[in-house]
């Protein structure tokens, strides 16, 4: 690289800082390598209640585009024996897969619809914050140790592996290992590994985050070196970017650790310290809304807010000023300080309020007392960026909640007791309510959004706006912070194989641009933009306002879930795209629903497939129906039979009662010229002649006899009547 110059710009940690750091973590190679770790302590049981059914679901719809990934992901668990195919199982979870920032598919059980419900959930108490930093208290440095695919590092036993079982397109699979989203997995967890690291001082293990300390180098060393033997008897691994050695201070369960103590960490209240300043008077409403909620945290709030309160006077002029500057700041400085901000306690109840504005995501986490009276733990906030605010509303809403869940992960993760999760957006209460799983249909990023959620022990619920001010005010003002990239990922997942640039049929830029000039899509693009009425009237816009939760616009494409929507001046071209090798209705509907949506698809396949003559031609007829006989009549005249006989250049109208057979006919249409007669004969009377002028026109002479004509009619049997009087 020299000998060409080249600079070498890397990320990586450095694991050690010094000789003797650097020898100990040598003698324990086995920690540091790159495979996963098999817990041998003991195997994991999961228990199930008493009453349990088994659940078993058939697999889900897979996209088209994901497929691959999706059967690669589970060729690689089965090398690395995560996974296991089996043959039968009475428990069967279907799979949803998740994208990740490296293009690759992550497979995430949906648990929430099967085993959740009928396990019997570990609980085990977390440590008191007091507890966690009473141990890490006098220390000089502080190590942090994280271990790799923590969960998929302890063993199922093999009643527990049946019960985990994935229905997938290519059949059954049991997990071998403990998995994300169980809901025992993270009590089963922190009992473990508090038993694998008991009697250390100076040692604190939240979940998958170890944190080492000591008086000096040399006492911090042992109990390094403790841990780590004790790990690596384990059999466990840790991942070498996240560890961090011997640093000065450390990030912590929220909270900044140091030689000189317990500090708030920055990131809690950088929300409301850094929130800009109201611009007007609804702004100041906004504000002072916040500072309301928690006055009783507040000593002299009325005298401190007093310059903002006067800008809110009928009449008066707007007017900010070093005076209303200064209240703000110090209104901040109050709601950032211990005074209103509480200590953690993971027995309190947790209530995580999130909302999401035009520009930016708020969220807010309360710890509930037992005399209800709620206390902030910690603030959030960020703004949106340029493709995010392009999101529907409802995908704004979701983001915020995937927002507030990560940034207040180690207070919310692996609880026994559910936390609330509060929404002033009704439809995401029933989308992520974990009793009614994910739906297939929804919008790509909704269910990555529900399959992230799944690992967490919630119950959300729906609050008005008007109770929600706290959440509400940061996110009309939040602060600016970069967003990850699996954060603003784009989900077209260009599920329709043969609209790509190939493809002379549809392009995918047809797409876009019939989009762009449909005017029921852009309304519909308007309402998922801006929100949804409460009712629509308008029969073209009805179909989507009632699947309004799958709909989702990224980049100009409109989806519905992982199907794309075509414009109506494009569904002709793709019905015949659909149907160009001549394939059935099931068989087209079966590609169409893989691939693409519009509302009444299914009538205009069936129309399409109807109306092509060469499938017409060679379909098979219909299998003939066996003959019917009719009943005898009990009488006669109860049932009679009619029908026409044409007769020369006369047409007759011919009656046979069915129980005597008798036979009533008359001239309708005749020459003008002619003499008109009519006959009546019973045919069940044997009879030697036929009266034959009785039958016909006197001016029509050469007709054939009444016997040849009633048989080549097929009325009825004929026989030959004997006499001449016209009224037989």
């Amino acid at each position: 690289m020299s000998a060409f110059n080249l600079v070498l710009t890397t990320n990586l940690n450095k694991i050690y800082t010094d000789g003797e750091v650097g020898t100990l973590l040598e003698q324990y190679p086995e920690l540091w390598r790159d495979e996963l770790g098999t817990f041998n302590k003991f195997k994991v049981d999961l228990r199930l209640k008493d009453n349990a059914v088994p659940k078993f679901f058939k697999p889900r719809t897979v996209p088209f585009a994901l497929k691959d990934k999706v059967e690669a992901e589970l060729d690689r668990l089965v090398r690395l024996g995560i996974l296991v195919p089996v043959n039968h199982s009475n428990y069967a979870t279907p799979v949803v897969p998740v994208l990740k920032e490296n293009g690759q598919v992550k497979i995430a059980g949906d648990y929430s619809v099967t085993l959740n419900k009928d396990l019997l959930v570990d609980k085990y108490p977390l440590p008191r914050i007091e507890e966690v930093f009473a141990k890490l208290g006098g220390g000089e440095k502080y190590t942090k140790l994280d271990l790799k695919n923590a969960y998929n590092q302890y063993v199922l036993n093999e009643p527990s592996q049946e019960l985990t079982t994935i229905n997938t397109s290519k059949g059954l699979f049991k997990y071998t290992r403990m998995v994300y989203g169980l809901a025992s997995a993270p009590a089963i967890f922190q009992k473990s590994m508090e038993t694998v690291l008991s009697g250390i001082e100076g040692v604190s293990c939240w979940y998958d985050d170890i944190c080492i300390t000591g008086p000096n180098k040399a006492t911090h060393l042992a109990r390094l070196r403790e841990v780590l033997h004790r790990l690596n008897s384990s059999g466990l691994r840790l991942q070498k970017d996240k560890c961090e050695f011997f640093k000065d201070s450390v990030t912590y369960l929220g909270y900044v650790i140091d030689k000189n103590g317990l500090q708030t960490c920055p990131k809690k209240v950088e929300a409301i310290l850094n929130a800009p300043e109201p611009k007007n008077v609804t702004e100041v409403k906004r504000f002072l809304g916040v500072v309301n909620y928690y006055r009783n945290f507040i000593p002299n709030a009325s005298a401190v807010m007093s310059p903002l309160h006067e800008l809110l006077k009928a009449g008066a002029a707007w007017q900010w000023g070093a005076r209303q500057r200064q209240a703000v700041a110090a209104v901040r400085r109050e709601l950032a300080s211990e005074r209103v901000l509480a200590h953690f306690d993971p027995a309190a109840q947790l209530v995580l309020a999130v909302d999401a504005g035009p520009h930016g995501l708020g969220a807010v986490l309360l710890q509930r007392a037992q005399d209800g009276s709620e206390r902030p733990l910690a603030y959030g906030s960020r703004s949106l960026n340029a493709s995010e605010r392009n999101y529907s509303q409802i995908q704004k809403e979701a983001t915020a909640i995937i927002f507030g869940v990560k940034r207040f992960h180690q207070y919310l993760y692996g609880r026994s007791d559910p936390f609330i999760l509060q929404t002033d957006h009704r439809p995401l209460v029933s989308i992520f309510n974990q009793n009614s799983g994910i739906s297939v249909t929804t919008a790509l990023r909704l269910q990555r959004y529900a399959i992230i959620l799944s690992a967490y022990n919630y119950v959300i619920q729906y609050t008005s706006s008007a109770n929600n001010v706290v959440a509400d005010y940061f996110s009309r003002a939040p602060v600016a912070e970069t967003v990850s990239d699996s954060d603003r990922e784009f989900d077209m997942y260009t599920s329709l194989k043969f609209l790509d640039e190939s493809t002379p049929a549809v392009l995918l830029d047809d797409i876009k641009r019939a989009t762009d000039n449909d005017e029921v899509l852009k309304i519909v693009i308007k309402y998922m933009q801006h929100g949804w009425p409460r009712s629509v009237h308008c029969q073209c816009v009805l179909p989507y306002f009632r699947c309004k939760a799958d709909l989702q616009y990224e980049n100009g494409y409109l989806l519905r879930g992982h199907k794309i929507i075509i414009p109506s001046s494009l569904r002709e071209r793709m019905l015949v795209e659909l149907h160009s090798t001549h394939l059935g209705v099931v068989k087209m509907k079966c590609n169409a629903r893989a691939r693409m949506w519009w509302p009444g698809i299914d009538a205009d396949i069936e129309r399409c497939a109807g109306a092509c003559g060469t499938c017409v031609s060679v379909r098979a007829a219909p299998p003939r129906e066996p003959p019917a006989p009719w009943p005898r009549p009990a009488g006669p005249w109860q049932r009679v039979h009619i029908d026409y006989m044409s007769l020369g250049q006369s047409v007759y109208l011919v009656v046979v009662d069915s129980y005597s057979k008798w036979v009533e006919w008359s001239s309708v249409i005749a020459n003008r010229s002619a003499e008109y007669q009519s006959v009546s004969m019973p045919l069940a009377l044997p009879s030697p002649t036929v009266h034959t002028e009785a039958l016909v026109p006197s001016a029509v002479a050469a007709d054939p006899p009444v016997e040849q004509i009633v048989e080549e009619e097929g009325l009825v049997e004929c026989y030959k009547i004997p006499g001449k009087d016209p009224a037989m």
